[in-house]
């Protein structure tokens, strides 16, 4: 007999309907319970075929090829399931349950496994756009560019005769032995699709997201260290007592320090700018305002400048999730997300009429899958789309 309670907490996921927490408590035990377990496969069989109908041949049983793809997905080797690269930690039941991971699951055995025409033909014609790798381009003071992609273990001198190593750890400034003692400034930036590690000649580490630049002097002098944001970077600074790092964005914000980790989100499409603090001390200016962060802590300001909201208790897994190969979001909205994407996979986004601008996700997918993974895994939970060469269209 059908479970009715069971049948409408499915039907409020599947419709985007916020959950109490008694009702993932309530979902969570239904869906665990093998009385139940014809129920959830009538559910998870009908989210795959939502997803597959298009591409399955029509003289295909439909039965007996959802019960193979499960049975080949429960006999998978750990290392060799193809849903491990495909994580998706949503709150609550879909951790315990996994009803989602296997929707997924069964989406790419489905995809690995069907050999009809039609599949093989879009394997052919179709052509993977594929997740963020290191690259960057190095303008000098003289306006000369450099891209760094390719250079594997290389050296390169600037004007002044300053020696940097380029190689697969990414850019590091040797210690000065440049013979001018003129300071010059350089930028390290990364399109969209790229990200790029840099040593300042202090010792300083700064890991660029995509679509970010940093403009930094070829030496600091005897009073301060300071640097120019764009965008996305989390650093790790030399201690210094007698010269504070200072860390200008959009230039009326400010962040000052000694030592210590953080992470400063300043892309100019967002509304906010976001320091986070994971280690030491930093205050943050903006304007007649300023805060001191303690870490664990988070100053946000309005990207046009003005008050710093002050965010005690800041999400850090959130503001780490970049380097830690993850996208994390939270109660996001769809722009946002896509604004993720299409920095992270160098694609245009453009939303058709009626698309759902309104929905909100919650949950981590890994950074080093494909375009058409993620896509896939943001297909079940309710988002509609095309490809077209290097454009995400989302549909109605």
């Amino acid at each position: 007999m059908e479970n009715t309670v069971l049948k409408d907490l499915l039907k409020s996921y599947q419709q985007d309907q916020p959950l109490t927490r008694e009702d993932i408590s309530q979902l969570r035990q239904l869906l665990m319970n093998p009385e139940n377990a014809a129920q959830v496969d009538a559910w998870l069989m009908q989210q795959f075929m939502a997803i597959h109908s298009e591409t399955i041949a029509e003289d295909t049983d439909i039965n007996v090829l959802f019960s193979e793809l499960q049975s080949r997905l429960s006999v998978v080797p750990p290392r060799a399931n193809p849903i491990k690269s495909l994580i998706i930690r949503l709150p609550g039941w879909i951790r315990a349950a996994a009803c989602v991971l296997l929707i997924m699951g069964l989406s790419l055995l489905w995809r690995n496994w069907s050999r009809t025409s039609n599949r093989h033909q879009m394997a052919k014609t179709q052509q993977e756009v594929l997740p963020a790798s290191e690259g960057a381009i190095l303008t000098l003071g003289d306006g000369s560019t450099i891209a760094l992609d390719q250079l594997r273990d290389s050296i390169i001198k600037d004007g002044n005769g300053n020696v940097l190593h380029a190689g697969n750890g990414g850019l590091v400034y040797n210690e000065s032995t440049a013979q001018s003692s003129a300071i010059t400034f350089n930028t390290l930036t990364t399109p969209r699709g790229r990200l790029y590690h840099l040593v300042l000649e202090d010792g300083s580490a700064v890991w660029l997201n995509t679509a970010s630049s940093l403009r930094y002097p070829s030496r600091f002098g005897n009073a301060s260290r300071e640097v120019e944001l764009q965008g996305e970077a989390y650093f790790e600074i030399a201690p210094d007592a007698s010269r504070p790092f200072k860390v200008s964005v959009n230039k009326h914000t400010l962040v000052q320090v000694l030592g210590t980790r953080f992470n400063i989100k300043a892309y100019g499409e967002e509304e906010a700018i976001r320091a986070t603090l994971l280690e030491g001390a930093v205050n943050v200016m903006s304007g007649q305002h300023q805060q001191r962060l303690a870490p664990g802590q988070q100053a946000q300001i309005p990207a046009s400048g003005g008050f710093i909201n002050f965010i005690p208790n800041a999400d850090i897994d959130q503001a780490m999730a970049w380097r830690n190969g993850v996208f994390r979001f939270e109660q996001t909205n769809m722009r946002a997300v896509m604004q993720e994407l299409s920095r992270w996979y160098n694609v245009n986004i453009v939303y058709e009429k009626g698309a759902p601008l309104h929905k909100t996700f919650s949950g981590e997918l890994q950074r080093d899958l494909n375009l058409s993974q993620v896509l896939k895994g943001l297909s079940t939970m309710g988002v509609h789309y095309r490809i077209d060469n290097t454009t995400v269209v989302i549909l109605p």
